[in-house]
């Protein structure tokens, strides 16, 4: 083996470990979602294959490779739109309760 092909496999190694890192990166912020959405499931006390059902996506979604892609935008309008009590920050951000604050807003009166 030459010193071209050495270092064209030393370059292939080098691509391929970032492309890795990449990967591990994207699977900890898309797979946070549907781990929340998992915790909000556990919480209301459904079966996850009634969960995956009420919200129109395949329990593969949530497993394996699945769980790294991430949800449309539309499919968490959806969800959100399904389970209100949902609080969009906790849920996106991670931030605030994991439930909107259940009193109704006060009206102005206008």
């Amino acid at each position: 083996m030459n010193n071209k092909n050495k270092k064209n496999i030393i370059l292939n190694i080098q691509n391929t470990k970032t492309w890795l890192q990449i990967l591990k990166q994207k699977e900890v912020v898309f797979d946070i979602v549907k781990k929340r959405l998992l915790k909000f499931c556990d919480y209301k006390g459904f079966k996850r294959g009634a969960f995956y059902k009420i919200i129109a996506v395949p329990q593969s979604n949530f497993s394996g490779k699945g769980a790294v892609s991430s949800l449309s935008c539309n499919k968490l309008i959806q969800i959100l739109t399904t389970f209100p009590e949902i609080n969009p920050d906790w849920l996106l951000l991670g931030k605030g309760a994991m439930l909107r604050n259940s009193e109704p807003e006060e009206e102005n009166g206008i």
